[in-house]
């Protein structure tokens, strides 16, 4: 490899008397899931467990956009597997940077305004976000903290403000990868979707 909306609830009331003005309405949480096949990793020389996507979900309320994915049982080394998040956040193939699966159709081309790597760098509990500058050109927009709610998962939370205080409006695709060294990665194991099929979408 080249390798989120806030609420602002104002209550006003003026005058004497108990009238009041009626709450804002919340702003819904946006969604979009993605899957893959289990067993399809690609096996790697060094590697004894080959990561296996399997799931991901992005969610986007209250500012921040939660990404969780999902690993074949088994198939993940929490500190030692790097999972590696194409975001485009403006829905446009022609910006950012070329995605993470460049092959295929039309449909499945992305163009990658924001990578979530984690965890990164190896033996850590944090992500990376990365911002494209250019074609297979990124620059660092900051950090976030990687937890783990299952023996299987890994969940990054990372505030909008990181990705250019996007709306939450995306498409995105998942892959993965094992370190080798703390410089190092072995070849992208498993893409999801599948090389080829349509990117997730967050509506």
């Amino acid at each position: 490899m080249r390798a989120s909306a806030a609420v602002l609830l104002i209550l006003a009331a003026s005058g004497c008397g108990s009238a009041s003005t009626p709450a804002a309405p919340s702003v819904p949480a946006l969604t979009g899931t993605v899957t893959d096949a289990a067993g399809d990793a690609l096996p790697r020389p060094g590697v004894a467990v080959t990561p296996d996507l399997i799931g991901a979900t992005i969610e986007v309320s209250g500012g921040n956009l939660t990404l969780t994915v999902t690993l074949a049982p088994g198939t993940l080394s929490q500190t030692q597997t790097l999972i590696s998040a194409a975001l485009d956040t403006d829905e446009n193939p022609g910006t950012g940077s070329p995605g993470i699966d460049s092959a295929g159709s039309d449909a499945a081309l992305i163009g990658t305004d924001y990578v979530i790597n984690a965890v990164a760098p190896r033996n850590s509990a944090q992500a990376l976000i990365l911002r494209a500058t250019g074609n297979y050109q990124f620059a660092t927009a900051g950090t976030a903290s990687v937890s783990f709610p299952s023996a299987n998962q890994v969940r990054v939370i990372v505030p909008l403000s990181l990705l250019g205080n996007d709306d939450g409006r995306m498409k995105f695709k998942v892959a993965c990868s094992q370190y080798l060294t703390d410089t190092t990665v072995t070849g992208i194991t498993d893409f999801m979707p599948d090389v080829g099929l349509p990117s997730g979408v967050v509506r």
